[in-house]
């Protein structure tokens, strides 16, 4: 985070000593989501990108030559992962589709 000369406080309440505990960084409907090391879990970053169709965009990048992993549902979306250029972990998602 200091490379990019951003203070290690963005999630911390403010006027506290809170350590560091993640950031989001919007672009348009998307973002990218970065977090600490914790327990069991290894720092990382990772772009989120909303689509109108996750079945769809996963069809497109499987064609592709791309190997989606999920689907995944949770919290009301469809939610797919790959890895892009130097592991940067990636997820595609849109709203999931009511169930008939």
């Amino acid at each position: 985070m200091r490379v990019l000369s951003i203070q290690d406080r963005i999630n911390a309440a403010p006027n506290t000593t809170a350590t560091f505990s993640g950031a989001v960084f919007p672009a348009g409907e998307s973002w990218v989501e970065v977090w600490p090391q914790r327990p069991q879990m290894p720092a990382g970053v990772m772009l989120q990108i909303i689509v109108d169709d996750a079945d769809a965009f996963a069809d497109y990048a499987t064609s592709n030559g791309l190997v989606p992993q999920g689907p995944m549902d949770a919290h009301g979306e469809r939610i797919y992962f790959l890895k892009g250029p130097g592991e940067l972990q990636i997820s595609f998602q849109s709203a999931a589709k009511a169930e008939i």
